[in-house]
């Protein structure tokens, strides 16, 4: 999981630079996280003009100096770690890899009011309608289908006929983000 977002992010073979294992959710941790000295596709898109922005999962470090915005985005909408809750932010619980932290607006911290997958693309779409003015790149990383499974009743309900719950949740979550990535598409679309 993390290991291919370091590839991505540093467009290079992760493996070169020693990227092989996922991070924990760690704010505290300098160490742990894409490597400052990789240059991330962000900033090479940003020096070449482009407003960047990054919607949804990093899981690329939770300190700051691996924060999106401290690694070439102009925009950041999501949360830091490897997971999330689909419906709660609750800052009181510690728990393992932080599921139900706040969520990240731009460097500030944010509750959740709705379905993760679509506030997400409420996000992504919010960035998108911003930057008309330039050329702009728009890393959106679902957290779904990971775990927790997590799916709308409405989702559910649509998949009735699949016995197995953990089976019709899931299919639930993938149809939810695909139903998101078409909403996103379309706005793009009708951007021209």
């Amino acid at each position: 999981c993390s290991p291919m977002r370091a590839g991505l992010m540093a467009c290079r073979y992760q493996h070169r630079f020693g990227y092989v294992a996922n991070v924990a959710f760690d704010p505290h941790n300098n160490t742990q996280g894409l490597p400052t000295q990789e240059t991330t596709l962000a900033s090479r898109l940003g020096d070449a003009g482009y407003r960047t922005g990054m919607v949804g999962k990093w899981h690329l470090g939770a300190a700051a100096p691996f924060h999106p915005l401290n690694r070439g985005f102009d925009y950041f909408f999501g949360f830091l770690g490897g997971g999330h809750d689909y419906f709660v932010v609750d800052t009181t619980a510690q728990l393992k890899e932080n599921y139900k932290a706040a969520l990240d607006d731009n460097g500030t911290p944010t509750g959740l009011s709705g379905y993760m997958t679509d506030v997400l693309t409420d996000k992504a779409i919010e960035f998108i309608r911003q930057s008309d003015d330039k050329p702009y790149f728009a890393y959106v990383a679902y957290n779904a289908p990971h775990g927790p499974l997590q799916a709308t009743d409405e989702k559910l309900q649509q998949f009735q006929s699949i016995q197995d719950k953990k089976r019709r949740t899931y299919a639930g979550m993938v149809s939810s983000m695909d139903d998101q990535i078409g909403r996103m598409l379309a706005e793009i679309d009708a951007r021209g």
